[in-house]
């Protein structure tokens, strides 16, 4: 990520942007226009200011209990929000200020331009380089409350004995490997001669088919196993 507070200093290439939406640079627009389909975070610098996704700190800005005032009420506006400062010097400060309050911390982005992009611990994302006209931060893989949030697919149950009056049964042409096709769309590789008795018991539907078709049949039903 680069952010500036001239847009002409900003180099191409960024996968993100920072800019500032208030105070004596409000760069965060220009950046945007001139980064067409660029991620520009925006930075306030006035704890009053209900803006922003990321707040620009002490020793910069404002003091602690106001930045903490700031977090909670970017949260009741149902921002998930940053704050920025100095890794060495003020990190540990606002840390304290947070826990005084009783109050969960937002996620950081810490200043320590001493050309390590390694984040440290607690820290998603971090400046570690001042060049001519802009800085340069390194970012975590994942950025709460600026990424998307991911999305959990969670696993299909397994199909249980009960259901087995509910199954067809599919098989290759000249190969040993029995599968049963639940109505619901799952699939399951009977590998057990006990399981595989149990459920041809029930006289269920089966068919004989090309390994093509079964490939198919796998491919549709999002089947991984063997």
């Amino acid at each position: 990520m680069y952010d500036a507070i001239d847009v002409n200093e900003l180099p191409q290439g960024g996968d993100l942007y920072a800019g500032y939406d208030d105070g004596n640079w409000p760069d965060a627009d220009s950046i945007a226009a001139r980064f067409p389909g660029k991620e520009v975070l925006r930075i306030t610098v006035n704890p009053a200011d209900n803006k922003g996704v990321i707040g620009d700190g002490p020793p910069d800005n404002g003091t602690w209990p106001e930045w903490v005032q700031w977090v909670e009420m970017r949260r009741a506006a149902g921002e998930d929000p940053w704050l920025n400062t100095n890794q060495q010097n003020n990190w540990q400060a606002g840390k304290d200020a947070f826990a005084a309050a009783g109050v969960p911390e937002p996620h950081w982005w810490v200043a320590n331009y001493d050309g390590d992009p390694a984040l440290p611990a607690g820290a998603l994302m971090k400046q570690y380089a001042s060049n001519s006209g802009y800085d340069t931060s390194s970012c975590a893989a994942y950025l709460p409350g600026i990424d998307p949030k991911p999305v959990v697919i969670p696993p299909k149950p397994p199909i249980t004995l009960e259901e087995i009056m509910q199954i067809e049964v599919w098989s290759i042409v000249g190969d040993d490997r029995v599968y049963a096709v639940h109505e619901s769309g799952k699939m399951l590789h009977i590998n057990e001669p006990a399981s595989l008795e149990s459920i041809l018991a029930t006289k269920p539907v089966q068919y004989k088919v090309s390994p093509q078709t079964m490939d198919n049949l796998k491919a549709a039903l999002g089947y991984t196993g063997s």
